[in-house]
């Protein structure tokens, strides 16, 4: 992630001159090398195609894993978690803006998208019919998984 962002950082937002007449596409002051060593890549940059409107794709993470957290603090413009009810939600709201500060970033950098499940019925008694049944066709596997990765 660090390479990829230093890549797409590497042009200037407005580094494309496009000037035709004077044989000019970019300015060159305005496009970077990056200079990178890390542990899997080194890269001198600059990238080789332009800077794209929005500075590259959105990264997004999906998960409550602890280094799924981390990654979403560090490095991702929004997460997705699944949280069982408000006060997990809330809590784990709360844990990963904490974190985005801690990794130097500002709380909205990351947004949180949480997932919902309606589970609809004409009476409540219905609706929690339906979510016995719904909850009898998760594996085994499958709801001990998402049992210990919420807690």
């Amino acid at each position: 992630m660090e390479v990829c962002r230093k890549l797409w950082n590497s042009w200037e937002p407005d580094a494309v001159v496009m000037d035709r007449e004077a044989g000019v596409f970019a300015d060159p002051a305005k496009v970077h090398r990056i200079e990178h060593v890390g542990r899997f890549f080194k890269s001198r940059g600059p990238l080789n195609v332009v800077r794209s409107p929005q500075n590259g794709p959105a990264i997004l993470q999906a998960g409550t894993s602890p280094k799924g957290r981390t990654f979403a603090a560090r490095y991702a413009d929004a997460i997705f978690a699944i949280q069982p009810n408000i006060a997990g939600a809330k809590a784990y709201y709360e844990d990963i803006k904490r974190e985005t500060v801690r990794e130097g970033r500002k709380p909205e950098a990351c947004r949180i998208l949480f997932g919902v499940q309606p589970i609809l019925g004409r009476t409540s008694s219905e609706a929690r019919e339906k979510q016995a049944i719904h909850n009898a066709l998760v594996p085994l596997e499958g709801g001990l998984a998402l049992r210990f990765n919420t807690l």
